[in-house]
């Protein structure tokens, strides 16, 4: 059977991972649980800001500043889950290189960059105006080489957005299913229909991204958050090839050269 979005709730599966307390029809959570699952992706952030993710939460609010929600209240928040594409992280270093007019520039940063990056766009625009002021030549337009696109990939890595820190949790998954030589079939990201995921993979994926923390609330969470994000910033490597049949990383929807999408 087809599965639709009207008959899944990709909650189903953070449900089921999430340890059980006071007891197994409840959960408590902490306000860094909440804020982590908005950060690692699961939360639709063109649509809901990390204060509207915490105010659908605030019915749920104990006195001793936790949240205390049955399985059908944690269930209601499908509605605020992210459920478009997820592509390969976006690498600036494959950026064309080359001279670019300023709206160029702000075409590349707009489909590229900005999805990838937590700045705001006062920000993002402070940073394109500091890039064009060191990389201008003198003809008027914007040289884009080596230096320009390390700022570029520096930029994003201290500031990742929890889109892009889903799209690297799912690097690493099936990155490290490759080099295992798993073949199709023997695990739940190698293949991929038609290169998308379907609403099942993309609900694994960030129920995945969420579990890979750990259980107890604190510092841990954003350390092992910090993990998935160092390994973005080693050099890259050629991936394992994949058992004949199956579908490899390179065949999902990726960027080309720097242009998202």
């Amino acid at each position: 059977m087809t599965l639709t979005l009207s008959d899944f709730n990709g909650m189903e599966l953070f449900w089921e991972k999430l340890p059980k307390h006071p007891d197994e029809d409840h959960i408590t959570m902490s306000l860094t649980d909440i804020d982590m699952m908005w950060e690692s992706g699961l939360v639709d952030t063109k649509q809901s800001s990390i204060p509207a993710w915490r105010a659908a939460f605030d019915t749920h609010k104990q006195a001793d500043e936790t949240y205390l929600l049955s399985k059908e209240e944690f269930l209601s928040k499908e509605t605020y889950r992210y459920k478009g594409e997820i592509m390969i992280p976006f690498d600036a270093m494959q950026i064309n290189e080359g001279k670019y007019t300023d709206e160029g520039l702000n075409e590349l940063f707009d489909a590229s960059v900005a999805p990838s990056c937590s700045l705001s766009p006062a920000e993002l625009a402070k940073f394109i105006d500091e890039l064009r002021t060191l990389f201008r030549e003198p003809n008027g337009l914007v040289k884009i080489g080596r230096e320009a696109k390390i700022k570029v990939r520096d930029l994003i890595n201290d500031n990742p957005s929890p889109l892009r820190r889903l799209e690297l949790t799912f690097d690493v998954l099936i990155n490290t299913q490759m080099d295992k030589g798993l073949p199709e079939g023997s695990g739940e990201f190698v293949a991929i229909s038609q290169h998308e995921l379907s609403p099942e993979q993309i609900a694994r994926v960030q129920a995945s991204s969420f579990s890979m923390q750990p259980n107890n609330v604190g510092e841990e969470k954003w350390r092992a958050l910090g993990k998935i994000e160092k390994r973005s910033k080693k050099p890259l490597k050629e991936p394992v090839a994949a058992a004949k049949g199956s579908t490899t990383i390179k065949k999902v929807k990726r960027s080309r050269k720097g242009v998202r999408g």
